[in-house]
């Protein structure tokens, strides 16, 4: 029979060496490879299995995800730069309604001015302009009195339907808009309460050059003044003025004038003088040169 002991012994000296192999090749492989943590290890198996898997499976969604992204984005600029645009055009047609009713009253004017233009009695003229006219040219009236003038002519322009530009150019020629002044001498014919006439020397009063004897009884009658004193009031005199002129206007032309207004300025000035209307044409020359001139 074999020895025990030696049997033993190689059995032993056996498990040594395996022991040593396994030493040997745990030593080795330790060299070459470093376990990795266990959630190190499935990290990356999803890396490598999972999530490729995932996006093999679902690429066709994360790209319409990215675009709807992208295009949403792409739309909020341009609502924003449309809202933008929309604000700046309402408040563009607010500018275009107001614009809008300012030429309807501008057409209206012009319509109104055109046919009264037409109708050969009115030159437009506003308050503006004859104040312009008044401060350039006649410094020496206030603006108190210069504004009583300008306004009162407007005024009776419009009452008896008066070319204002000759309104205001007959107080300029009369008197140069001087509501205190005693004209020169004159000599005039009145009629007496018998009906016959007499000669009397006498001076025209205030802006007009108003002659109470001739006039005062339709100045009376139409209540604008009741004393020859009132005449020197500005815009009572101008008040006269205008009516005088009026009652000129509607008698027969003159022969051998123009215009209407032209006969009403020659026997205003009490006879047939062309000098006279002369000069009113160039005193409304005047008043549009200081209105177009800066």
């Amino acid at each position: 029979m074999p020895n025990t002991n030696k049997v033993i012994q190689k059995v032993v000296q056996t498990e040594h060496d395996v022991e040593d192999v396994i030493s040997d090749v745990v030593h080795e492989t330790s060299l070459s490879f470093k376990p990795k943590s266990p959630a190190g290890r499935r990290f990356r198996i999803f890396l490598k299995r999972g999530l490729t898997r995932w996006i093999n499976r679902n690429i066709r969604y994360i790209f319409v995800s990215f675009l709807v992204f992208f295009i949403s984005i792409y739309s909020f600029i341009k609502i924003n730069a449309l809202y933008d645009e929309i604000n700046i055009l309402k408040s563009e047609g607010v500018k275009y309604v107001l614009l809008d009713e300012t030429v309807i009253e501008q057409k209206k004017e012009i319509e109104e001015l055109t046919e009264k233009l037409n109708n050969g009695s009115y030159i437009y003229v506003n308050e503006k302009t004859l104040l312009k006219d008044m401060k350039q040219r006649f410094p020496n009236i206030s603006n108190r009195v210069a504004e009583i003038i300008v306004k009162t002519v407007l005024e009776e322009s419009k009452k008896y339907n008066i070319n204002p530009m000759i309104l205001y150019a007959l107080g300029g020629v009369e008197s140069s808009h001087r509501h205190w002044i005693e004209h020169d001498k004159v000599t005039v014919q009145i009629e007496n309460p018998d009906g016959s006439y007499k000669n009397i020397i006498t001076r025209a009063v205030g802006w007009g050059g108003v002659v109470w004897e001739i006039h005062k009884k339709m100045l009376i009658e139409k209540g604008i003044a009741t004393t020859k004193g009132d005449l020197f009031y500005p815009e009572i005199n101008i008040r006269a003025s205008a009516a005088i002129y009026d009652m000129y206007f509607k008698m027969e032309k003159r022969d051998g004038v123009t215009s209407q207004d032209v006969s009403a300025q020659r026997r205003y000035f009490g006879g047939n003088f062309q000098v006279y209307s002369d000069r009113i044409s160039a005193e409304i020359m005047q008043v549009i040169k200081s209105a177009i001139y800066r």
